[in-house]
């Protein structure tokens, strides 16, 4: 009859004791609908391993805090939440491209929230996304930058005064560090095309700080 246990069947997860749970889970569902609210099943898309609930136990973290988390947080990013203080309110709204406790955490600190965060492209993690932001940079500003700096290296050339494609005008294994270096002492991109055969990618950093002390 609909509504009864089949007990040749279960949801496929566990409980607490050790138990299989005999309630089939529905398509979509990731906890099962009788244990739930009283014993550990699932966490996030990856459900909760006993190694995962012999760690949420041990830092005082209940079932009932983590079925009160957006449900595709993984174990580990509601640990980080819980003990960065960030309760589960402040967690619910964020897009499931932040998956990651630790880029929830950086962002809340920092005071972002969703609709100031999502605007920037999914190349950049939570933690390049509050560089870019306290560094002013828009998303569409962000974008404009090539993919081969990443959110920390715009924010350290942006803070240079030195614009996406005057950078992206120097060989592309040159570090931003180094970028910055030759700019200030008047190494542009055109006097490294034209010495060309005196700049190789073999060139370490420290080297290329040496040659530039000759200059």
């Amino acid at each position: 009859m609909l509504g009864q246990h089949d007990a040749t069947r279960t949801c496929g997860y566990t409980t607490a004791d050790g138990l299989a749970c005999p309630e089939p889970a529905r398509p979509g569902e990731t906890r099962c609908a009788e244990h739930a609210p009283e014993r550990w099943t699932t966490g996030g898309l990856l459900g909760l391993t006993d190694l995962d609930i012999r760690i949420l136990r041990s830092q005082g973290i209940t079932p009932e805090q983590v079925a009160a988390y957006p449900r595709h947080l993984v174990p580990s990013s509601i640990r980080d939440l819980v003990e960065a203080g960030i309760g589960p309110e402040r967690a619910q709204g964020w897009p499931q491209r932040f998956t990651f406790g630790s880029e929830l955490v950086a962002m809340i600190t920092a005071g972002l929230d969703p609709a100031t965060a999502d605007p920037y492209p999914e190349r950049f993690s939570g933690s390049e996304i509050v560089e870019l932001h306290r560094a002013g940079l828009t998303p569409s500003a962000a974008d404009n930058w090539p993919v081969r700096f990443d959110g920390h290296d715009i924010a350290y050339l942006a803070a240079k005064r030195l614009p996406p494609r005057y950078c992206d005008a120097y060989p592309d294994w040159m570090a931003p560090s180094v970028i910055a270096r030759l700019h200030s002492v008047g190494v542009t991109p055109e006097v490294i095309a034209g010495t060309a055969d005196m700049w190789t990618e073999a060139m370490s950093e420290d080297e290329i700080e040496q040659f530039l002390s000759l200059l």
